[in-house]
């Protein structure tokens, strides 16, 4: 890795992947006062075409490796298992690229590049942000500004580990250094979680008859997350199934608890979880 003169400190920047995580770091990389040259690459032709229409990136790979060949950081901005089979293919190619990803999963990535002998180059990260949309028509310049963005180093990673605990900075996110596992642990109650659990409740109203327009703000804050990629998160949840499963137990067993006191009369139980829970809420 070469210390660049651009405002996020990497010169020459591979983005696999421009949908709205991939998308959003270049749409934010472009607005910078010295921004990279950035090559982009989409497994969806549609938005690379638009990632370089706009003016987001600088080139367009025509295949996956292109955009990591020759660059002094590589990004992987796909779903958790695309970036690990991109990883075995391109590891030949990356030169002396440092090498990042932005999956909600680190210790499946960090696995990997010790597999391939390469966790001197890999930091991984994980921006605690998104959107309800999905592509590069969803991204935003702004989507990392005052975002926690949790970073993990691969063993020997430490000039890797400066330049893109960098990059976040120069994209107004907030980094945070963490180890792979407590990461996915952690993921797991604070992200994997209110996800099902968005999903199950948005299930249970459309059982029930209702839709989307029939909800308040507090209800369309609640299914927010229910119209979040499938596709994405398909990976996550098979890697994170047996700690997730426990996770859901753990939350039935509270609307369990809720509904023997409401069917008891029991108000003043759920009165004082309220109170527990406003409290926790700050």
């Amino acid at each position: 890795m070469t210390e660049g003169t651009s405002g996020c400190g990497f010169d020459r920047i591979g983005i696999v992947g421009v949908g709205l995580m991939g998308g959003s770091m270049a749409r934010g990389l472009r607005a910078l006062n010295a921004p990279p040259h950035v090559v982009g690459f989409s497994l969806d032709p549609a938005d690379g075409r638009l990632a370089l229409e706009c003016g987001a990136i600088d080139e367009l790979a025509t295949d996956s490796a292109e955009a990591a060949r020759g660059r002094d950081l590589v990004v992987y901005a796909t779903p958790l298992g695309v970036t690990l089979d991109f990883l075995g293919q391109h590891s030949a190619v990356w030169g002396e690229a440092a090498i990042t990803d932005v999956a909600s999963l680190k210790a499946p990535v960090m696995d990997r590049v010790k597999e391939l002998s390469e966790a001197s180059r890999y930091v991984g990260s994980h921006p605690m942000t998104g959107g309800e949309g999905s592509g590069f028509a969803a991204s935003s310049d702004g989507l990392f500004r005052d975002a926690r963005v949790w970073l993990v180093r691969g063993e020997g990673a430490t000039r890797a580990a400066g330049g893109v605990e960098r990059l976040w900075r120069a994209l107004g996110a907030t980094p945070l250094w963490t180890d792979a596992l407590e990461h996915d642990q952690r993921m797991t109650w604070v992200s994997q979680l209110p996800q099902l659990v968005a999903n199950g409740l948005a299930a249970t109203l459309a059982e029930a008859g209702y839709t989307p327009a029939d909800l308040g703000p507090g209800g369309k804050d609640m299914t927010r997350l229910a119209a979040s990629s499938p596709e994405m998160w398909r990976d996550v949840l098979e890697t994170s199934a047996p700690r997730l499963a426990g996770a859901l137990e753990a939350a039935g067993v509270e609307l369990a608890r809720m509904a023997a006191a409401l069917e008891a009369g029991d108000l003043a139980a759920i009165t004082e979880l309220m109170a527990r829970t406003k409290e926790w809420k700050g």
